[in-house]
This record gives structure tokens, sequence and C-alpha cells, in this order.
């Protein structure tokens, strides 16, 4: 038996609403606790290898952009497009940008693996 808690009234395991007010009981049965399945305790730290792999990606295309689009600026000034300028400087900036953001990846994956030789709770 299980009680409302709002209007204390006693109802029965497997009623899923108050008999006295309607309201749904919002807790679990005993019954659904012995057959949920128990999740083993994780005690694996992150590493930060997918970081540091996903930070060299990013900084070697990043790298390869820049270097790319800044090349082929070129110094043709006889024929002058705007718009081609533009799109390869677009091009070399965002290629810096991915650069740094790999950058920051790759130094952020090698703290966390800094960090997870650090003695954990459990460990002395």
């Amino acid at each position: 038996m299980k009680n409302c808690i709002q209007c204390g009234a006693e109802a029965a395991d497997d009623v899923v609403h108050c008999t006295g007010c309607g309201r749904a009981f919002s807790f679990v049965s005993s019954s659904v606790l012995n057959t949920a399945p128990v999740m083993a305790d994780v005690t694996e730290r992150p590493d930060g290898k997918t970081l540091k792999t996903l930070g060299t990606a990013a900084m070697g295309i990043g790298v390869m952009m820049f270097v790319i689009s800044y090349v082929n600026m070129g110094s043709d000034f006889e024929s002058i497009n705007p718009i081609a300028i533009a799109l390869k400087w677009v091009a070399a900036l965002f290629g810096a940008a991915l650069g740094n953001f790999g950058l920051l990846l790759w130094l952020v994956g090698h703290i966390i693996y800094a960090i997870s030789f650090l003695p954990g709770k459990d460990e002395n």
C-alpha cells in the first residue's frame, strides 16, 4: 500500500492515480525498482584523447586552408576582382580561426589528460 502525498489516502501498489483526489503517483514502486537493470559503476576517467585528435585535425585543416588561400592571393594587380579577393581573405581568416580553435581543443585535451593523473576521491 502507498499513501498519496496530497490528500493522504491509501491506495494499492498497482494504482497509478489517487482514488481520493486523482493526483498521479510520481514515485516508482518497489516492484519496478527490483526489476530495473543495474548500471555498472563507471570508474574510467576521461583522458582527453578525443579533444586532442579533433584539435590536431582542426589545426591541420586550418593551417592548410590559410596557407593555400594566402598563397593564392598573389600580386596580380592587372585583373583586380574584388569578389575573388574578398573570398580569398575570408578563406584565409576562416583557416586562421579554425587553426586557433584547433589549438584550443588540443590544449584542453592535454589539460584533461594531465588532470586524469590526479588521484580521485576513492584513491589515496
